[in-house]
């Protein structure tokens, strides 16, 4: 059936190009544990894109094409790896080596359901154009947007609504996981190399300060606000994703190749974002519980009220009904 085909948009609005050294000039590649060979780009999905959008990368090799006697030699060409996204999975990676001039496709859920990376090649220079169709918001001048209203925005005497309490929720997450993780992640030397970005970065961080506090205020109710059981079910579910994510993190910055001199110098290794560790996931794990808590005890006010309304109603029907027969 037709109609249930998965269409995204190809309205591409985002490029990315990306020039890649070969393994005999950048050594200090890591090492794929399933494949076994130098990557340049590691398993990842693409991530703040339009959902079900098409993903098209262009690359080009500057340099001859390695012939089948040089693949013998061990000289490797560029490859392109694709496997499912799951754990549990028994479907072996695919790896497609691609000559010069190749262009492949992402299309529709792909990118929901599968990760991607770029093996090394050892002697040729690589050149990619990876074209997206990027999620509305998904840019600085949007994300800086949001910061604003957030701290401009005085929440002492403002009514607290699910909607409201989603935005935060998720936009607290946007700007940890997106953003001011992925920029401490590349360290030192990146952040010399990238100037421009050091004020913006700031920007998020106050704006990411600002929604932890304010998220502190609603679960402890210092402003008096009653906290509803909608209102406790949108934040569990925010600290359950951020829990997820925080877990995530925690197994990659664990990897010893970022902290091993002789693959990753000391300049290229993650910061320490002082911000981000103010809150830990032990932190996180308390404050679910008590989220979990509060919800457990909002139901059970639900079912009592509704016990006793229904005690009500029959109540008053048994009275009229007693008075009729009075009659």
């Amino acid at each position: 059936d037709k109609s249930d085909i998965v269409r995204g948009s190809c309205d591409y609005t985002l490029t990315l190009v990306n020039r890649m050294e070969p393994s005999t000039i950048k050594r200090d590649l890591k090492k794929d544990p399933v494949l076994h060979h130098k990557t340049s780009v590691s398993w990842h999905k693409d991530s703040g894109l339009q959902d079900f959008s098409s993903i098209a990368v262009y690359h080009t090799i500057l340099g001859n094409s390695i012939s089948s006697t040089e693949e013998e030699q061990g000289k490797l060409p560029w490859r392109v790896a694709l496997r499912v996204a799951s754990n549990s999975t028994k479907t072996p990676a695919l790896v497609v080596p691609l000559p010069s001039g190749s262009i492949y496709y992402l299309l529709d859920d792909f990118n929901h359901q599968h990760e991607h990376a770029v093996l090394t090649g050892t002697a040729q220079l690589r050149y990619s154009s990876t074209h997206r169709v990027s999620r509305k918001g998904g840019t600085w001048q949007a994300i800086r947007e949001k910061c604003r209203k957030v701290l401009n925005n005085d929440e002492q005497n403002q009514i607290l609504s699910v909607k409201k309490v989603r935005f935060q929720q998720q936009f607290w997450t946007e700007l940890e996981f997106e953003w001011i993780r992925q920029w401490y992640i590349q360290g030192q030397e990146h952040a010399r190399l990238h100037p421009y970005w050091h004020e913006p970065i700031k920007f998020m961080e106050k704006c990411w300060k600002k929604l932890s506090t304010v998220t502190e205020d609603i679960i402890k109710e210092k402003k008096g606000n009653k906290l509803s059981f909608d209102i406790s079910c949108a934040l569990i579910d925010a600290y359950e994703e951020r829990i997820r994510l925080r877990e995530k993190w925690e197994e990659r910055l664990s990897n010893a190749f970022y902290y091993n001199r002789s693959l990753l110098d000391q300049k290229s290794q993650p910061m320490k974002c002082s911000i981000i560790i103010t809150i830990s996931l032990e932190d996180l794990h308390t404050t679910l519980q008590t989220l979990r808590t509060i919800k457990k005890n909002k139901s059970k006010e639900a079912n009592n009220d509704k016990n006793n309304k229904r005690k009500s109603n029959w109540d008053t029907l048994k009275s009229q009904m007693m008075e009729k027969k009075k009659q």
